[in-house]
């Protein structure tokens, strides 16, 4: 079971580096595109180059977020306490692990923490 867990995050691992790495390589070329354009350029250019960058800039934060997440299940494997919460240390639900393999809270604690309540353990 663990070994298919692995395979799965690595699977995951591996994806989300290969999107980043897609997403990273275009930014510039909008950037440099947006230096290019003359200083009294369209304002409605200006605002979609604006908008583009500010959406793969989100891309990427949330790839980036996720392959973190990918790499904390991965340790959490690792030291043998994969599938327990981060914060209750319960057991995190089967169905969401397999959902969400590099799930690290419980439904319960996340559902919290979306709240913005403070959980202590």
């Amino acid at each position: 079971m663990s070994e298919e867990i692995r395979r799965k995050l690595e699977q995951q691992r591996q994806q989300l580096v290969k999107e980043l790495e897609q997403h990273e390589a275009s930014a510039p070329r909008v950037e440099i595109a947006a230096e290019l354009r003359e200083p009294h350029s369209d304002r409605a250019v200006d605002a979609a180059t604006s908008v583009e960058l500010e959406h793969n800039a989100a891309v990427v934060d949330n790839l980036r977020a996720q392959l973190k997440m990918a790499d904390h299940a991965l340790s959490k494997l690792e030291a043998g306490n994969y599938g327990l919460c981060d914060i209750c240390g319960k057991p995190i639900n089967q169905e969401r692990l397999e959902a969400l393999p590099y799930a690290n809270l419980c439904i319960t604690c996340k559902a919290g923490q979306a709240k913005g309540k403070r959980i202590v353990k």
